[in-house]
């Protein structure tokens, strides 16, 4: 027997499975409210919209603000450095 779970978005009953819902480690069962469908769908919109706002794709603005924090640190122990008496 196959189990079925709802999709919250669409209503549609789906098979309950990793094909159907990805996986979300919190839930009772594992598995997302959302169906693969709504949830590609919804993810689509948002680098859309991401990209509408900014000019940058999310991976850029992602990969450029990662490279940001690790400059920061770099300095900031470049910093450290200089007072020490050592």
């Amino acid at each position: 027997m196959v189990t079925k779970k709802q999709c919250t978005k669409c209503k549609k009953r789906k098979n309950a499975d990793v094909i159907e819902f990805p996986p979300h480690p919190k839930s009772s069962d594992g598995l997302g409210s959302w169906c693969r469908s709504c949830s590609n769908i919804n993810s689509a919109l948002w680098r859309q919209a991401f990209r509408a706002r900014t000019g940058k794709s999310y991976e850029v603005a992602l990969r450029e603000a990662k490279r940001a924090k690790w400059a920061e640190i770099a300095l900031g122990a470049a910093e450290e450095e200089k007072g020490r008496p050592w």
